[in-house]
């Protein structure tokens, strides 16, 4: 099944991004979790198993910017974990990137109630 991206006002290159990512990833490898609506230059896609395992990407000038999410640990109050930042990737280098990192929403669980994922 092949995503819808027409409800997505997203900047251009947003777009392609997402359509590239899922054809080099497949169409269920992940699920648009956007928590930035209003941000045109980016978006949030999550491990089909566990949202809170999460990439905001962001597309600039000088390649793509990706930070990883992560839920908290039981002891932590706050919302999620940054698991990394990266910045200036490539297309294959993102490619990489948010394989292994959406990978882990198979192996974590999410045992905190009140997360709701997110920045």
């Amino acid at each position: 099944m092949s995503p819808n991206y027409d409800k997505l006002e997203k900047d251009p290159r947003i777009l392609d991004m997402l359509r590239k990512l899922h054809a080099a990833l497949g169409t269920d490898a992940f699920d648009i979790v956007d928590h930035w609506h209003s941000d045109l230059i980016a978006v949030g896609i999550a491990s089909p198993k566990n949202h809170h395992v999460l990439i905001y990407i962001g597309v600039f000038d000088d390649g793509y910017y990706a930070e990883l999410e992560l839920p908290p640990s039981r002891s932590d109050d706050s919302l999620y974990e940054v698991a990394g930042r990266h910045s200036g990737l490539g297309f294959e280098q993102l490619v990489d990137i948010v394989a292994k990192h959406l990978s882990l929403g198979s192996t974590i669980m999410d045992d905190n109630p009140k997360n709701n994922g997110g920045s």
